[in-house]
C-alpha cells in the first residue's frame, strides 16, 4: 500500500524531474540574453546567431522526459496500490495470454465439475502466471519503461509496457469472452 512518506517521494521526483528538464531546455534562451546583455545586441539577434544545432542537443533532453513521463503514466494504468489475496481456489485450466500461460481458479465451493455458468460467473485469474516452458510460476519484476515476467528454472523473460493489474484484467475478460462463446455454441445447436 502506499503510504504518505512514499506518494510524496514520488510526487517530489516527479517535480524534480521536470524542472531539471524544464532549465536544460531553458539553456540557450537564457545564454541568449545574458550573452546580448554584454554585446550590445538585442536578444533576438543573438537567438538568431546561435546555431540550429545548439537548440537540439538542449531540446533532446525535454523531449525525452515529456515521451518519458507520458510512458510511464500509461504503465500506471490499471495498477491497484494493494493486492488481493485469494483463498480457498481450485486451478481449472490453463488460459494462454501474450505468450504467458495464466492458471483459472473456481472456489472449492464448487463440485469437481462445476457448470459453464458457475465457471463465467465465479472464476478467478490468478496473480502470477506460469513460464509457457516449463510451467514454473514466474517473477515479476518492474523497470523504469517496461515490466518484465521472469522464469527462475529455465531463464524465459517476457516484458511488456502492461502493468500486472492490466494483463490480469486483460486475461480475464478474454476468458469471460471465451466462455461466453460456449455457451451461445451450445444453446445455438440445441
Amino acid at each position: 500500500m502506499i503510504n504518505k512518506d512514499n506518494l510524496v517521494k514520488i510526487i517530489l521526483n516527479n517535480i524534480v524531474e521536470g524542472a531539471i528538464s524544464f532549465i536544460i531546455g531553458l539553456i540557450p534562451f537564457l545564454y541568449a540574453y545574458f550573452s546580448s546583455i554584454f554585446n550590445n545586441m538585442t536578444f533576438y539577434e543573438y537567438l538568431k546567431s546561435i546555431s540550429w544545432y545548439i537548440y537540439i542537443i538542449f531540446f533532446i533532453p525535454f523531449i525525452a522526459m515529456l515521451i518519458i513521463v507520458v510512458i510511464k503514466s500509461k504503465m500506471k494504468e490499471g495498477t491497484l496500490p494493494f493486492r488481493i489475496v485469494h483463498c480457498g481456489f481450485t486451478t481449472i485450466c490453463r488460459y494462454n495470454y501474450n505468450g504467458l500461460c495464466w492458471d483459472i481458479s473456481i472456489s472449492s465451493d464448487y463440485d469437481d465439475h462445476p457448470s459453464l455458468y458457475q465457471i463465467l460467473n465465479h472464476f478467478n485469474v490468478e496473480d502470477t502466471p506460469r513460464c509457457p516452458k516449463c510451467g514454473t510460476k514466474l517473477e515479476y519484476s518492474k523497470h523504469l519503461l517496461w515490466y518484465t515476467w521472469n522464469c527462475i528454472e529455465c531463464n524465459f523473460k517476457y516484458r511488456t509496457w502492461n502493468s500486472h493489474q492490466k494483463m490480469v484484467k486483460r486475461v480475464k475478460y478474454l476468458f469471460e469472452r471465451k466462455l461466453e462463446k460456449e455457451l451461445e455454441e451450445r444453446y445455438n445447436d440445441n
